[in-house]
């Protein structure tokens, strides 16, 4: 087909010019449609100013790797590798042989009748059954490495495939038998952290802002209790730069997640965003104080967010830096929940990701609707977040109060019932009857005329005594007079008392 010259616009002839170095081979005008003149070679040299970007086959197979979240490729390289050393201890002891490509074959009745057989002998190392749910799994993971290897390998968990049904049955038996043995009927789940166990690791100094371990330790936690972040992948690659500063607190985006980690089937679905707001009743336990304090005390030449405290920090001065520019490890990020656990005195086993259940679990407890709940989390269905919704141990007096009484009785007397019970055991003082309400106190001081004068006022914020703290905390509403003994009165009467 002919083409004008006059279809090129002088830009896109000034564009090639300018980026390309073009010699074009000429086909003979007098040649047939089998034969050319071999004339100039064809030769496209990248210039230095190009917009596009020269890829390597190495590139193109790195980008096909991390396309593979790493948690995969440790479970499937996992199965496979617990798989074959079935096969070789099998062939050492039995007469009947499993084929060493047994993997790399389409013979589906071949693979069903030894998948089979796998599924009833593998044990752990430790000779004990796996559960139901671990055995699955790694079924899962098995199929990801023949399809890995072979696209067009059979589905052998599709029920679909009349040839697996004998596996699918058998692997149906072998579950039903775990399940009536017990195996696996205590899954494993992270613990979130009761109100108890925060106030212990507040007391203990293992959170606080006095030192840099524990501002450390402080950002860590409510990191992951406010933003729910989970254990592994998110704190490490946590950067200052998801914290974005406004006027009433911090905007935190995240760059990608477990559930949300932007590939083809997620372009439409949005970054989660999280809006920490700055809580003025909450003091030094405010998410945005602790921001507001950690960045004050780190160096301004990195973007990682977690870095190691310096060996000999200045702590008395007001702004000094705390932190090198060197990132926290990977181990040490690892083990930082339970490294506070240790110096608060908190048996119950807690991980990193106790943070993110802890953070959830208060909200749903806290009546919070799912719909906020969940933006928070990050989870992309209802039915992943609720199984955060955890019962507390007030739930469950609540419920054999009411069970072992001999009147009727809502669940939400019995709640308050518990709760008032508690406060009374922690606190030696007469408790309040009093929720939400203004509580103003004022301080006088005897005049010559034996009258009472107003010396200063102070005044809470309104207030549930059901929440666990029996006594508010007193802020000034004026100025005092001059001869008023103000540092005698307690601000928080709570500490005194």
């Amino acid at each position: 087909m002919a083409v004008s010259s006059d279809y090129f616009s002088e830009d896109i002839v000034g564009f090639v010019s300018a980026n390309f170095s073009l010699e074009v081979e000429q086909p003979s005008l007098s040649a047939g449609l089998g034969s050319t003149n071999p004339g100039k070679t064809v030769n496209l040299e990248n210039s230095s100013d190009s917009r596009f970007h020269i890829t390597t086959e190495e590139e193109i197979a790195q980008l096909a790797i991390k396309s593979v979240p790493k948690n995969t490729q440790v479970n499937t390289k996992w199965a496979v590798a617990t798989f074959n050393t079935w096969r070789e201890h099998h062939n050492k002891f039995s007469e009947n042989k499993c084929p060493f490509d047994i993997l790399e074959q389409n013979n589906s009745y071949i693979l069903s009748h030894w998948l089979r057989i796998f599924a009833i002998e593998v044990r752990k190392v430790n000779g004990e059954q796996y559960p139901p749910k671990s055995l699955y799994y790694m079924f899962c993971a098995i199929l990801r490495y023949m399809h890995s290897i072979n696209p067009s390998a059979p589905n052998f968990l599709s029920k679909d495939d009349p040839i697996f049904t004998e596996f699918h049955n058998t692997l149906d038996g072998i579950f039903k038998k775990l399940r009536a043995e017990g195996v696996g009927a205590s899954p494993k789940h992270a613990k979130p952290f009761s109100k108890e166990e925060e106030n212990e690791l507040w007391k203990s100094g293992a959170i606080g802002t006095h030192s840099p371990l524990a501002l450390l330790n402080a950002i860590f936690y409510y990191n992951g209790k406010g933003c729910c972040l989970r254990g592994g992948e998110e704190h490490r690659n946590l950067k200052l730069s998801q914290f974005k500063k406004q006027k009433d607190g911090y905007i935190y985006t995240e760059n990608k997640s477990k559930n949300r980690s932007g590939g083809l089937g997620q372009l439409n679905l949005p970054n989660k965003s999280v809006k920490i707001m700055r809580c003025s009743d909450a003091g030094e336990r405010c998410h945005c104080y602790l921001l507001d304090t950690y960045f004050k005390r780190i160096p301004r030449d990195c973007d990682c967010f977690y870095l190691r405290p310096l060996q000999k920090p200045d702590i008395g001065k007001a702004c000094a830096v705390w932190f090198s520019s060197v990132p926290l490890g990977r181990n040490k990020l690892a083990g930082m929940t339970k490294e506070m656990c240790k110096v608060a005195g908190i048996r119950d086993q807690k991980t990193n990701h106790s943070l993110r259940a802890t953070g959830a679990t208060e909200l749903f407890l806290a009546g919070v609707p799912e719909k906020i709940i969940q933006q928070r989390t990050g989870h992309r269905s209802v039915e992943a977040l609720r199984k955060y919704e955890h019962t507390s141990e007030q739930q469950h007096q609540a419920v054999a109060n009411i069970l072992g009484s001999n009147q009727e009785t809502t669940f939400e007397n019995q709640m308050q019932h518990v709760n008032t019970s508690i406060i009374k055991q922690n606190n030696d003082m007469p408790l309040m009857n009093f929720k939400d309400c203004q509580v103003n106190v004022t301080i006088n001081k005897e005049v010559s005329d034996s009258s009472k004068v107003p010396a200063c006022s102070f005044s809470a914020y309104p207030y549930n005594c059901f929440s666990g703290y029996p006594w508010p905390t007193y802020t000034p509403t004026s100025t005092p007079p001059s001869d008023c003994h103000c540092e005698d009165v307690p601000k928080n009467l709570n500490e005194e008392q």
